[in-house]
């Protein structure tokens, strides 16, 4: 098998990319390559793309940061602000460990990195445990840590079945809203045209960002350029079949927005908005019960809340799902003690931050 280095965006054979972005919609060509577009600066693409009888069979979705002391970090497309998760090889999850000592081969036999940080990876993800393992045993210097944790709802068959799962309160608070809806109070709408996205967009961003505001914080369309990447991931992910952005109308006004991305399997609620005037009509449960019913109805097995240990996602009967971080130096001096020096000082930090935080205050989704 012969591993090639594409670096520029337009060599992406994206067919094939998406072929194998079968385990999540956020590994999909039209999420990452999207977000390159709009978050390269002046780093350079560095996807691993592995071929087999002149097939690609794997590609490693990273590209290159160069730091301001000109150190050279591999990290994954889509990191950062955009918080993309269940990040890995894209590839048969069948040849995972295979396809990651593979690659792991062709790392050390390069001098063009320093370090490498990939953060976003589920703890059983076999891909990049084998990738990092294999570096660690070619002698590089490794750390592997827990991440900031998902959670997920395990689907059952029925909406009776999963009520069941609630506390006594969330039993009340569901027939509450159950009410509401039976009675008419609430319209539901799910664009399917681009036309039809445009007109809620608006309301959509205006909701994330009033509501966190009104919390003292920053929503994530404050910090250029994640709206208009957004927007045009968006655009692009409706095309393909796997948006849903669910609008919650009261009375004619917008009350709640949910987006999540969905594939055949599972819905991944990535971002909120609320109405903060609106409140007492609980606009956050409404959403998230609609969504949940809805994807049971599909015949989902998944409702995935993604990163971040929002009380609501426990209340909601998510159940953890632990991530990991993966760091590695190259195996040269000045990268040595870079990384020694940074490890030191990142368990120190690690003592005073506190990451849930961080995720909460750009994405804000909760079940208020």
């Amino acid at each position: 098998m012969n591993v090639e280095l594409i670096a520029n965006a337009n060599d992406v054979p994206q067919d094939d990319w998406n072929g194998f972005a079968i385990s999540h919609p956020f590994q999909r060509w039209e999420w990452l390559g999207t977000w390159w577009k709009f978050y390269q600066g002046g780093n350079q693409l560095y996807v691993a793309a592995m071929r087999e009888n002149d097939k690609y069979v794997c590609f490693a979705p990273w590209y290159l940061e160069t730091g301001t002391c000109g150190s050279r970090t591999i990290k994954f497309l889509g990191s950062g602000k955009v918080c993309t998760d269940h990040q890995s090889l894209i590839c048969d999850p069948s040849r995972a460990v295979e396809f990651g000592n593979r690659i792991a081969e062709w790392l050390v036999g390069r001098g063009d990195w320093d370090h490498f940080e990939l953060i976003g990876v589920d703890k059983d993800d076999a891909a990049i445990s084998s990738l990092h393992q294999s570096l660690a045993d070619h002698g590089l210097l490794s750390v592997r840590k827990e991440g900031l944790p998902c959670y997920q709802i395990s689907l059952p068959k029925s909406w009776s079945e999963y009520q069941s799962r609630r506390s006594k309160s969330g039993k009340r608070d569901c027939r509450k809203i159950r009410t509401w809806i039976d009675a008419g109070k609430f319209e539901f709408v799910v664009p399917k045209t681009i036309e039809e996205l445009t007109d809620c967009w608006f309301d959509f961003v205006d909701m994330h960002q009033r509501r966190l505001e009104s919390l003292g914080e920053k929503g994530c369309f404050a910090f250029h350029p994640f709206g208009e990447f957004l927007w045009e991931a968006s655009t692009k992910l409706l095309e393909s079949g796997h948006l849903i952005l669910t609008m919650v109308y009261c009375e004619g006004t917008p009350i709640a927005a949910q987006y999540a991305l969905r594939d055949d399997s599972a819905h991944y609620f990535y971002q909120s908005g609320l109405n903060i005037d609106w409140m007492d009509w609980k606009p956050g449960q409404v959403v998230l019960m609609r969504t949940i019913e809805d994807s049971i109805d599909s015949g989902l097995r998944c409702f995935d809340m993604m990163r971040g240990d929002e009380s609501y996602k426990m209340r909601w009967r998510g159940e953890l799902q632990a991530t990991e971080e993966f760091y590695v130096s190259a195996a040269r001096l000045i990268p040595q003690l870079q990384f020694r020096a940074w490890a030191t000082g990142k368990s120190v930090a690690n003592a005073l931050s506190n990451r849930a935080a961080q995720i909460s205050r750009y994405f804000a989704g909760d079940g208020s």
